[in-house]
């Protein structure tokens, strides 16, 4: 049976049993989607149809827990014509849901996880190890389960990379040992030649790299050259470092609130302690997003309640850091639009330019920071706010923070713990050795 959409289709008119697909999404909810399950958009729909039929396809041909899986794998990659890693993936991508009761139900009500979105959250939860701790994952399912449900319409489906990133995150807090960059990475430097070109790569931490990064930035401006030529200056002594780095760190007002670093993401308990030390001043950033300013630039403190708040760049799906954004005036400050954090958003230099050119329009709630895309060919998409300061990060922090006081309680009774069984163990052993002692100075047992 060959199935043909017109632009009216829904997927009421769809004929799933026809097609021989179990899997199929529940009635679009109107307050509250993705924009890949818009039923109204008829690209949309053919795009569910498509999405559920691989999804069934590979859903009614897992194997059995003792069936030959070598076998079966190459029996798959014959027939679907993909790799035989891609099977292993695919399979165990789907076989996760059976441990995130709250995530698949979720999934099952919306088919709205592709099968590269689950090789995604399977390959990030790996690293849990065989058998994970229940309470961890529970909470992390309930997190995801939540992260993967749309709130308002028409709203951008999260990408893999969000979901994972999004992962690595409560991993990282959840346990230290487990995040995403674990110990400090190893220094390293190499230079290869290729002809008349030489390469060289460096690899460090986060942090010097930010440095490094500014240093570069800050020169490449002051003496209007590229970064290229920036870089090299400094490297071979022609110019000294002049930037003056400053780093960003978000926190709620919550005892033991996780903290947020831009372009590094949040950080482990470990070192949130180590880097909230070395805090050279504090800013309110309540205060700081209903603040306003006459000039056309925003303060630092402005700025960095814009960043804090947007995350990224609010152009659906752009995944820039708000760092690296521009600061856009919703309503153009020339016409008396304020410079303030309800009127400015965060936009790369490519969709900023891009609404420069009136291709796209958008609408701003000053509240909830969700942003109407209006776009040149009609259609109209919803972005939300995913920052540290965001509406939707508001809970997840209270729940974190409480995670990481029950861990240090924890930390702290096991130590304590562990100082009794050492208190313990010394005075076994010196009883053990009285006894000794005893013996050989007594007469013989025998």
């Amino acid at each position: 049976m060959v199935t043909r959409m017109s632009d009216t289709s829904t997927l009421e008119a769809i004929d799933w049993d026809a097609l021989g697909c179990t899997l199929r999404p529940e009635p679009l909810n109107e307050l509250a989607y993705y924009s890949i399950n818009n039923t109204n958009d008829h690209l949309a729909v053919q795009g569910m149809i498509r999405r559920c039929m691989d999804l069934n396809i590979w859903m009614q041909h897992i194997p059995d827990d003792d069936e030959d899986f070598e076998l079966y794998a190459r029996k798959m990659s014959s027939t679907f014509g993909v790799s035989v890693g891609y099977v292993r993936a695919a399979v165990f991508g789907i076989m996760r849901l059976r441990e995130l009761p709250e995530t698949n139900a979720v999934f099952h009500r919306l088919c709205h996880l592709d099968i590269d979105r689950l090789i995604g959250i399977n390959n990030t939860l790996d690293k849990l190890g065989p058998v994970p701790d229940p309470d961890m994952m529970q909470r992390i399912d309930l997190e995801l389960s939540l992260f993967l449900t749309p709130t308002r319409r028409n709203q951008r489906m999260p990408s893999r990379r969000s979901i994972t990133n999004f992962l690595n995150e409560l991993i990282a807090l959840e346990d230290s040992s487990l995040s995403n960059g674990d110990k400090k990475p190893q220094l390293r430097y190499c230079i290869s030649y290729s002809g008349k070109q030489a390469f060289i790569e460096l690899q460090l931490d986060s942090e010097a790299g930010a440095v490094i990064d500014s240093c570069i930035k800050e020169l490449a401006a002051r003496k209007d050259i590229s970064y290229a030529k920036a870089a090299i200056a400094l490297l071979s002594g022609k110019e000294e470092p002049q930037a003056k780095l400053i780093l960003n760190l978000y926190q709620a007002k919550t005892e033991s609130a996780p903290v947020f670093i831009p372009g590094i993401g949040w950080l482990t308990p470990e070192d949130a302690e180590e880097m909230l030390q070395r805090l050279s001043s504090t800013r309110d950033m309540d205060e700081a997003s209903t603040s306003e300013t006459t000039a056309y630039s925003p303060t630092d403190s402005i700025r960095s309640a814009v960043v804090g708040m947007d995350g990224t760049c609010r152009w659906p799906g752009c995944d820039v850091s708000a760092h690296r954004c521009q600061t856009d005036h919703r309503h153009n400050h020339q016409d008396g639009g304020p410079t303030s954090a309800w009127n400015l958003a965060s936009l790369c230099q490519h969709h900023h330019n891009v609404k420069t050119d009136r291709r796209a329009f958008y609408i701003m709630d000053p509240f909830s920071r969700d942003i109407f895309w209006l776009f040149q060919d009609g259609t109209w998409e919803c972005s939300t706010a995913s920052g540290p300061m965001s509406e939707g990060k508001a809970r997840w922090v209270q729940t974190v923070a409480q995670a990481n006081l029950a861990r240090r309680r924890n930390a702290r009774v096991f130590a304590q713990m562990m100082a009794d069984v050492e208190d313990i163990a010394e005075k076994v052993l010196s009883e053990e050795v009285l006894i000794e002692e005893d013996v050989e100075e007594g007469e013989p047992p025998f």
